[in-house]
């Protein structure tokens, strides 16, 4: 079909991007098929249907980088991929997701309830493998980013904690520069954020 996705990609808390097409995972198996090699210590942390469309890949430390897919050759089924990020020590792939054309601001979130938004206009697209540049900056040591959504139109947005959630008007989230920190969205006790919709 001439609208249907052409491929998948993989992303790995290591940073690995594995893209194929979508196609090669079409096999009626009663036990699945393998869809790539992982190290020991490496997991799945996202997966995107794409056709040519932008990613962008945030850290729990803050790194950002936004890659086109088009210039990222598809593999086969069992292949292993290739570097999406390079990491910093003890840094790892926490989110990956489509970045529309259309994107204004990304909004990105803490495990301790930081939150803000940042300018699109703040990040140049770059190619696969670099390191790219904060998006977060983090004031405690063992708080860690967890995921953040591109905007295009969207007013609101769910913040998910282990306990509660709460929505918030995204105009009370402040804009801020890319290196700056979050403000804190809610209380949250012994509770963690553990997602972000914005809608």
């Amino acid at each position: 079909k001439k609208n249907q996705t052409e491929h998948i990609i993989f992303f790995t808390k290591k940073g690995i991007l594995k893209k194929s097409k979508l196609s090669e995972y079409n096999i009626k198996r009663r036990s699945g098929v393998k869809a790539l090699n992982l190290d020991n210590d490496d997991e799945i942390v996202s997966i995107l249907f794409v056709n040519n469309e932008r990613v962008g890949m945030m850290t729990a430390r803050g790194q950002f980088v936004v890659c086109e897919t088009k210039d990222i050759r598809p593999i086969g089924r069992i292949a292993r991929g290739v570097k999406g990020i390079t990491l910093n020590k003890d840094d790892i792939l926490v989110s990956a997701q489509v970045i529309p054309q259309t994107t204004k601001e990304y909004l990105s979130v803490s495990e301790k309830g930081y939150i803000k938004r940042t300018s699109a206009k703040d990040f140049s697209i770059t190619g696969r493998a670099t390191k790219g540049s904060k998006i977060h900056a983090l004031k405690d040591a063992d708080d860690k980013l967890i995921d953040f959504v591109p905007l295009t139109t969207e007013q609101e947005a769910i913040i998910v904690s282990s306990h509660a959630q709460i929505k918030i008007n995204l105009n009370e989230v402040n804009l801020l520069s890319k290196g700056a920190q979050g403000t804190k969205s809610m209380k949250l006790s012994n509770a963690k954020i553990i997602g972000l919709i914005a809608f």
